[in-house]
């Protein structure tokens, strides 16, 4: 079992990222801000998930209002 000592420890997982993208998809989420489709970020799943996890690890993820 795993132990998180914050929300933000949470995310710093790959399945979880997994997880939450599974969600998005069922649920036929839409473009974000950056207006990529999910279609394209599901065509290179991995490679998109591992870039977000090293953004959120070094801190350079930054959401757009």
């Amino acid at each position: 079992m795993r132990v998180y000592y914050s929300l933000y420890g949470r995310l710093l997982n790959k399945e979880s990222l997994y997880n939450g993208f599974k969600k998005v998809w069922r649920a036929k989420g839409t473009a974000g801000i950056d207006e990529q489709s999910l279609e394209q970020f599901a065509s290179n799943l991995s490679n998109e998930l591992d870039k977000l996890l090293i953004e959120l690890k070094t801190k350079q993820y930054r959401p757009s209002a």
